[in-house]
């Protein structure tokens, strides 16, 4: 059954598209349609980067997280990536026609695999950056 979304995720809420224009995935393998997706207008575009931009420079938002916070969140999008991980690969095999073998590790695994790294490395590393 396709996916079909009819909304944008802007500055953390879910906001209607002004344009019309979709954007269609199609299966690699049986041409069916996978799923849409509204096509965002440039003003569109603008507005989402100017809100992580501001999500971004937000010092109660990841910018001010202490490193130890910054680790758990990562946990958590690893967490959640992996519940996922086979719905991940099935859809993303169907739409690319990568073999489902491959596409279990490297869309599947991997990801979660990474951002674990990530937070791993955040716990060991020391914050603060030392220059001569």
């Amino acid at each position: 059954m396709p996916l079909t979304y009819d909304t944008l995720f802007v500055g953390g809420r879910w906001v209607r598209p002004t344009g019309s224009s979709t954007i269609t995935a199609v299966s690699a393998s049986t041409e069916e349609v996978l799923g849409s997706a509204p096509r965002a207008t440039e003003a569109e575009v603008d507005a989402a980067v100017a809100a992580a931009r501001a999500a971004s420079d937000d010092p109660g938002g990841w910018a001010g997280w202490a490193p130890a916070r910054r680790a758990e969140a990562l946990e958590r999008l690893a967490a959640a990536l992996e519940r996922r991980a086979a719905e991940i690969a099935r859809r993303v095999s169907s739409q690319n026609g990568l073999p489902i073998t491959i596409s279990q590790q490297v869309e599947g695994a991997f990801p979660a695999m990474l951002i674990r790294y990530y937070a791993e490395m955040i716990r060991d590393r020391d914050p603060e950056e030392v220059r001569p």
